[in-house]
């Protein structure tokens, strides 16, 4: 790589300038953009291999921050927790990663959205795109699990449409008679 090359790839944030396997833990990690759609319980017909999402979260899914409540220890409470692995994300053996998760984006070759909390340097961004699971599911704590086929929607396996701006706020005007 000439000295070009190298402060070309220094000037471009870590998720375009390097690839998925080259990035450090911390890197990786922040990837995420704490949706929580793939926290979502999902089931999977056996013969097509079709995934259905849930609105029935985790129970360890904060349903406010849409952040794990016990991130580290996760694997003493839900043992079948996935932990990203690098090779499967490139490989696309995750079938059942939302269609804007920046893992799956980025081992596609493609950009991460503009309300990316990396690309937008805000973590609320997520949240008002209306790409997160808050205020639109329940725990698995209150559904049996043989009863998830009750709780199938469409929305966490879609792009959401943004919501479109809100008309500017007129000042109500009042005359006075009299």
């Amino acid at each position: 790589m000439d000295e070009r090359s190298k402060s070309e790839d220094a000037a471009l944030p870590f998720w375009r300038a390097k690839r998925l396997d080259e990035m450090s833990r911390d890197e990786w990690e922040s990837l995420c953009d704490r949706c929580g759609r793939c926290c979502l319980n999902k089931l999977e017909d056996d013969e097509t291999g079709e995934i259905f999402w849930t609105d029935v979260a985790c129970k360890l899914l904060d349903h406010r921050s849409c952040l794990c409540a016990s991130y580290s220890n996760r694997h003493d409470f839900v043992p079948d927790c996935v932990e990203l692995d690098v090779e499967e994300v490139l490989t696309q053996t995750y079938t059942w990663l939302p269609p804007t998760c920046a893992y799956r984006l980025l081992a596609e070759g493609r950009p991460l959205e503009s309300w990316h909390p990396l690309v937008s340097g805000d973590p609320e961004s997520v949240h008002r795109a209306g790409v997160s699971v808050r205020g639109r599911v329940r725990s698995e704590e209150d559904i049996p699990a043989d009863t998830l086929e009750h709780w199938i929607v469409e929305w966490p396996g879609e792009v959401p449409v943004p919501l479109p701006p809100r008309p500017p706020r007129r000042n109500k005007r009042t005359k006075s008679i009299g």
